[in-house]
């Protein structure tokens, strides 16, 4: 057992040059032939951009109503759970306790309308 893995071991030091040289030429090629345009780079950053600001608005939310739970107000934190828009009003109307929650709800929701609208004139483009 132990000269089978012995001669494992020098076949594994013996072939490790070849399989560095090997990746290397097969990740230079890859990153060699990879090109993108600046129209598929606009794209990337407009679905990263509205990915953020859809979790940004629903973490903020979800504080939203946990903070009205835990300020036991049932109802409110039913109604929030509903109508989720309605969260935006209430951390404005509770703003020294929800500050944290409002700035999330505020911003998820001005990223994700900066990435709807050029999404909504791009989509109408291609549309036939």
């Amino acid at each position: 057992m132990f000269s089978s893995l012995s001669n494992l071991c020098k076949i594994i030091k013996f072939d490790s040059k070849f399989t560095q040289r090997l990746k290397v030429s097969v990740q230079y090629r890859a990153i060699r032939n990879f090109t993108i345009s600046m129209y598929d780079f606009l794209i990337i950053l407009v679905i990263l951009a509205g990915s953020v600001g859809v979790l940004l608005y629903f973490v903020g939310w979800m504080n939203t109503i946990f903070m009205a739970l835990g300020k036991k107000q049932y109802s409110m934190g039913a109604v929030l759970f509903i109508l989720n828009p309605l969260s935006i009003v209430y951390c404005i109307k509770n703003w020294q306790d929800a500050s944290k929650q409002g700035k999330q709800l505020i911003i998820g929701f001005v990223l994700m309308c900066c990435t709807i609208i050029p999404s909504y004139f791009f989509i109408d483009k291609i549309s036939l």
